[in-house]
C-alpha cells in the first residue's frame, strides 16, 4: 500500500545524555521509535564537553508501525559526537517500516574544507530479542553506503555487540 507522508518527523522518543532507561512502553508512530542521538566529547574550541550519550537501556517495548530502533544520525565533526553503551532488548515491532537502524554519516567536505580534525563514534550497541511481525525490511543502514560495506556492517551489528567508528 501507499504510506502517508504527513506523519514523518514524529519521533517517539529522542534520547541524548547519560544513564537513560526507557522500558515497559507502547509506542505507535511513523518515524524513529527511539532515536539515540549523539552528545559531544569536546567543545568547538577543543576543550572537554560533557561526553558521549551513554548507558542507554531500551527494553520491553511494544511498537506499532514506526521507522526504527535508531542510533543517530551521527555526523563527524570537530566536537567528536558519540553514542556508546546502548542496549535495545525484548522489543516487539508490529508492521514496522524499519527495525534496528544505525545511521552513521560518512561525512561531508566540511571537515576537509575547514581543515578540522573531525570524527564520530558509535560503540557497543546491542540489539537483543527484537521480534518483527509483518515487516518489509529487517536491519537497515543508510542507502549511501556501498552495498557490500552496508551488508557487512549490517550483518555485523545485527549479530550482536559491535563498534563502528565513522
Amino acid at each position: 500500500g501507499v504510506l502517508p507522508m504527513f506523519p514523518f518527523n514524529t519521533d517517539g522518543v529522542d534520547v541524548a545524555g547519560r544513564d537513560v532507561v526507557i522500558r515497559d512502553s507502547v509506542i505507535s508512530n511513523w518515524d524513529d521509535v527511539v532515536a539515540v542521538k549523539p552528545s559531544v566529547a569536546r567543545d568547538a574550541k577543543g576543550g572537554t564537553a560533557p561526553g558521549c550519550t551513554r548507558n542507554v537501556e531500551v527494553r520491553n517495548l511494544t511498537v506499532y508501525r514506526g521507522a526504527g530502533l535508531s542510533i543517530g544520525s551521527v555526523h563527524p565533526t570537530p566536537e567528536l559526537p558519540c553514542v556508546r553503551d546502548v542496549t535495545f532488548e525484548e522489543i516487539s515491532l508490529y508492521s514496522p517500516l524499519k527495525g534496528p537502524y544505525v545511521k552513521p554519516d560518512l561525512g561531508s567536505g566540511d571537515c576537509d574544507r575547514l581543515g578540522a580534525d573531525c570524527g564520530a563514534l558509535i560503540d557497543n550497541v546491542t540489539y537483543r530479542s527484537i521480534k518483527m511481525y509483518r515487516s518489509p525490511e529487517g536491519f537497515l543502514t543508510p542507502p549511501d553506503w556501498p552495498e557490500t560495506e552496508r551488508a557487512a556492517r549490517a550483518r555485523s551489528l545485527a549479530n550482536g555487540t559491535r563498534s563502528a567508528a565513522v
